[in-house]
């Protein structure tokens, strides 16, 4: 399992989740992506275990988990 980050959340660590159940948008619960390019994604913090809506280009991989060179 991969954990990434994201300039928003700093010290926030996420993985990119495979399921049908729905994501949180701004607005609502959606199983589809509300715009292209986004993943669903389990925060680390998020002791709810939601899932929620990110673009996967705005996600980097954590420094442990960056392929080398």
């Amino acid at each position: 399992m991969q954990n990434f980050t994201h300039r928003d959340r700093p010290g926030q660590v996420c993985t990119i989740v495979d399921s049908p159940d729905p994501a949180w948008t701004p607005n609502d619960y959606t199983c589809t992506p509300p715009d292209v390019g986004m993943v669903k994604v389990r925060w680390s913090d998020d002791d709810s275990g939601e899932l929620s809506w990110e673009y996967r280009a705005e996600l980097r991989l954590t420094k442990s988990e960056t392929p080398p060179d």
